[in-house]
């Protein structure tokens, strides 16, 4: 995930590198020309203005289209179209249920990424147990960490579609709260994930 964001960032320098060239370019043009060329100067910027339009609204995201249905008692609290991210809740079930596309394409990527865990600045899990097959497309296991310095248990499932990545979906709680209903609910949302 921090390579995708790297290489995101890098494209924002390398976008505004370019944007500053063409305006230090179009300045030395009026300095060398004179500012009386008109009509022509004007369909020139007239024509870079709308070409970086087009530049803008076109932006390709290499992360899997997805979709699921919440299970019965859940809802979505949160999104991000971006990063194809969903956060589901329920009522009375403690814990947060995520769903998240990912770029692994086969079974050995996702057991290595579930064997190194999941580590960012708010929360570190990693695989408690043996790993098992989940269907033909994906791994699941128990993952056991911290976030906030509290300790978590989750259970992890990811698939993959095995051509642009695939889908993370993770159940976490504390502990002493999780159950067997957390699994259901991953397996549940895993196993309707329709890819498009």
């Amino acid at each position: 995930m921090k390579f995708i964001h790297s290489i995101i960032a890098l494209g924002k320098y390398v976008f505004f590198l370019l944007l500053f060239s063409q305006i230090a370019f179009s300045q030395s043009w009026e300095e060398s020309m004179g500012s009386g060329m008109g009509e022509i100067e004007s369909r020139v910027r007239s024509n870079r203005v709308k070409k970086e339009t087009e530049d803008n609204r076109s932006y390709y995201n290499p992360l899997p289209s997805y979709d699921f249905v919440p299970p019965a008692g859940r809802s979505i609290v949160s999104r991000d179209d971006n990063s194809k991210t969903y956060m589901l809740g329920h009522t009375t079930i403690p814990g947060v249920t995520i769903a998240t596309a990912n770029t692994l394409t086969s079974i050995q990527a996702i057991v290595q990424s579930m064997q190194y865990g999941y580590y960012d600045e708010s929360i570190q899990l990693q695989a408690k147990d043996q790993l098992n097959y989940f269907n033909e497309n994906g791994i699941s296991g128990i993952m056991t960490g911290f976030s906030g310095g509290q300790e978590m248990k989750a259970y992890w499932v990811s698939i993959t579609n095995g051509y642009t990545g695939g889908v993370s979906i993770l159940a976490i709680t504390y502990p002493h709260l999780f159950t067997q209903k957390h699994i259901k609910v991953v397996n549940q949302i895993a196993k309707g994930i329709k890819f498009f």
